[in-house]
């Protein structure tokens, strides 16, 4: 389904964004560490012109939150823009999603 987000006149018309449309398109990544989804999403945002994205990293070690918050700066220098958004929530993948660490997770999916 990114594929489809990210093509011009893909199949599923409910999810073909127009380049540079107005809407934004939620992206979580589990286990996310630095980013890395992050920035390979936004720039393939910005090479194929697609939708601006607001990405949270999911991830167990809290000290990943600053380096998410430098790559976020970092991307934004790189591309000269800010259409694209990444914050960090903790959260546990080997507890169940309704542990309450896993809360903003279980809220997103």
């Amino acid at each position: 389904r990114i594929a489809e987000l990210f093509s011009r006149g893909g199949q599923d018309k409910s999810m073909s964004l127009t380049p540079r449309s107005n809407k934004s398109v939620k992206a979580a990544s589990l286990g996310g560490g630095p980013g890395y989804d992050y920035v390979a999403l936004s720039a393939l945002s910005e090479y194929r012109q697609g939708p601006s994205l607001c990405t949270t990293v999911y991830e167990y070690e809290t000290r990943w939150r600053e380096i998410v918050s430098s790559v976020q700066r970092a991307t934004h220098n790189v591309m000269r823009n800010e259409r694209h958004k990444c914050g960090f929530s903790q959260c546990d993948i080997t507890l169940p999603l309704d542990n309450m660490i896993n809360a903003d997770v279980a809220d997103t999916v």
